[in-house]
């Protein structure tokens, strides 16, 4: 399996970056290959909602920049993987931004019942995985809810579920435990 980790590590200190290095080694571990994407350095522009890349150039954005190469990443892998620091619920500016560009291209402006909801078809046969993992410095247990249910509505849009974890603080015994069981559950999706 193959797994396409969007992280924005940025100058949070070394909390966020061990938590990155941890995910890449359990992916290994459990048997994935993984292709990390640092979304702060690649610096992809905001998604302009023109369309062009559902109607004009099917699954290929306007904007020739790294989007694009993000865009071309994701359809490739099995899964996504969103690593950053938790900010008001959501994540980073830059790994939304590259969410957008990442997400859009991957789906059809066809739309069909999903779960009993209206969702986009999916332009690609396979529906991708999502795990997402967030770190904040102290803990807030109202942000992390907004980020486990934004991750349920992201992944249904992608036709799958997710696996959201949230850390806080600096690392502790229990960080391997619960990387690793994030990404059995995301395994698991597949």
């Amino acid at each position: 399996m193959r797994a396409l980790i969007l992280k924005d590590e940025g100058t949070r200190g070394p909390a966020l970056h061990g938590l990155g290095t941890l995910l890449e080694k359990t992916l290994s571990n459990e048997g994935w290959n993984s292709d990390a994407a640092d979304v702060a350095e690649l610096r992809p522009a905001a998604c302009t909602g023109c369309f062009t890349c559902w109607l004009r150039t099917p699954g290929i954005c306007a904007i020739p920049d790294s989007g694009r190469e993000l865009t071309r990443r994701a359809v490739q892998a099995d899964a996504l993987i969103y690593l950053s620091p938790l900010s008001f619920g959501g994540p980073s500016a830059a790994l939304q931004r590259s969410v957008e560009r990442c997400v859009l291209p991957h789906i059809s402006p066809l739309f069909q019942r999903h779960r009993g909801e209206m969702h986009h078809l999916l332009r690609y046969p396979k529906a991708l995985g999502l795990a997402v993992l967030a770190w904040q410095e102290n803990e807030d247990p109202e942000a992390a809810d907004v980020l486990i249910r934004l991750s349920e509505r992201w992944s249904r849009n992608l036709h799958g579920k997710a696996a959201t974890e949230v850390f806080h603080g600096n690392p502790d015994a229990a960080w391997p435990a619960r990387v690793s069981g994030l990404v059995r559950a995301l395994g698991a999706q597949l």
